[in-house]
């Protein structure tokens, strides 16, 4: 059942983890993103479920900020579930520079903002997850 629960977490947005720690990225994230150098963030999440035999998923997430190549920002996350003992999904952005600027600007307006301004940036974050020419999420748990 936790694979079933934690496979249908990962379909409905790769982006979704990050906003559930503490709704914002850590200004840390942000400053070194909006220059798009080299940066790690590990923190972890529990995300609820519908689920009485899973209440909670216990989540952990690395964010790394890898530097350009050829022209665009490129970040990488590693989800991994505490409750399988494996890593269960991995996302790779390759941001212009265009996009960065959306993302951080929103990045930052969430950080001071309220529900709405978080909404506009997971949706963002979410689209792009959802866009493959821009991202390439491996979810770890299909074939399994």
């Amino acid at each position: 059942m936790k694979k079933l629960l934690l496979t249908a977490f990962i379909l409905l947005g790769a982006a979704s983890v990050v906003i559930a720690n503490g709704n914002t990225y850590s200004d840390e994230y942000i400053k070194h993103l909006k220059d798009c150098t080299v940066h790690i963030e590990k923190f972890s999440a529990e995300i609820p479920t519908d689920d009485e035999n899973t209440p909670v998923l216990h989540l952990q997430s690395t964010e790394s900020i890898a530097g350009w190549q050829n022209g665009k920002c490129i970040t990488k996350s590693t989800v991994f579930s505490t409750d399988m003992n494996q890593d269960i999904l991995t996302t790779q952005c390759s941001f212009t520079e265009k996009q960065l600027e959306s993302v951080v600007k929103k990045m930052e307006t969430a950080k001071k903002g309220d529900a709405k301004d978080q909404l506009a940036l997971q949706e963002e974050l979410t689209n792009y997850v959802k866009d493959n020419s821009i991202c390439q999420v491996n979810n770890l748990l299909e074939g399994k």
